[in-house]
């Protein structure tokens, strides 16, 4: 087990441990072949969380083996890695960012995560300097970034700029999560595949919620529109906002139709 500080974490104030645990075994019960750890807002500019590295490497840590502990060893454990937020007030140097990345990343290679998942991008600024960080510790990650309704960029630029500065990298995958529209996430696949030889990953949302969180996409819908995804060429397909382990189980299920009718046989799931 992890060493655990008697102080309790930001991360551990919102959910309990157990609850966690719990979840990562239902994802994997409805059909999951990778798991997320929960350390996406676990970084030390999330204002909620007020993190000393002392405890965000404690939480890093707890997090990412929570994961670990449901997934054995047999099923690939992705710690999540969101954008900072530093560029909400101001827009920091580079070197202030690579400083940044650089110690996050460090403290994560510590961890018992297969790979990095870097995801919800919005600058390609940002998500660059993340993966040089991340090559440079020698550490395999895939990156997806965030679109608009429409299935545009948040940031304003060309789908095929991105793509081609990630063509360079040293991604394992490139994707789109967090896309509000799953039918425009099926457009931007197309669209990727034709840009890319990479993997591609999607995880769009159950739609837009409403005033009261609700998301109007069911899982037998969002179970439809992955089959899409999967003729379109998408390699691991997942669930962002608003999904559930009912969906991923809607997916497998769908995915595992698809195959049966048709000349593949599914894709990974997560």
């Amino acid at each position: 087990r992890h060493t655990r500080s008697s102080t309790v974490s930001w991360a551990r104030r919102c959910v309990s441990e157990t609850a966690l645990i719990q979840t990562h075994h239902d994802y994997l019960a409805a059909g999951a072949e990778a798991l997320m750890a929960a350390t996406f807002g676990a970084n030390l500019f999330n204002p909620l969380a007020e993190f000393s590295e002392a405890t965000l490497a404690e939480d890093l840590d707890v997090l990412v083996g929570l994961a670990r502990e449901s997934a054995g060893e047999h099923v690939l454990v992705a710690a999540s890695v969101g954008p900072l937020g530093l560029f909400a007030d101001s827009d920091p140097g580079s070197s202030e960012l690579k400083e940044h990345y650089r110690r996050h990343l460090e403290i994560l290679r510590e961890t018992e995560c297969d790979l990095i998942a870097f995801e919800t991008f919005t600058s390609l600024k940002e998500a660059l300097i993340a993966l040089e960080q991340a090559h440079s510790l020698q550490l395999p990650c895939l990156i997806s970034f965030a679109t608009d309704d429409s299935g545009g960029l948040e940031d304003g630029d060309s789908l095929r700029h991105w793509v081609d500065h990630i063509n360079q990298s040293e991604a394992l995958a490139v994707g789109c999560n967090c896309s509000p529209d799953i039918t425009a996430a099926v457009q931007v696949a197309r669209r990727l595949r034709e840009l890319t030889e990479l993997p591609l990953i999607m995880r769009p949302n159950a739609g837009q919620p409403d005033s009261v969180g609700h998301y109007p996409v069911t899982a037998q819908v969002y179970a439809k529109q992955a089959v899409a995804l999967f003729e379109a060429g998408v390699d691991v397909i997942g669930g962002c906002c608003g999904t559930s382990p009912e969906y991923i189980a809607a997916v497998a299920e769908a995915l595992r139709e698809h195959g049966e009718h048709g000349d593949d046989s599914g894709a990974d799931l997560s």
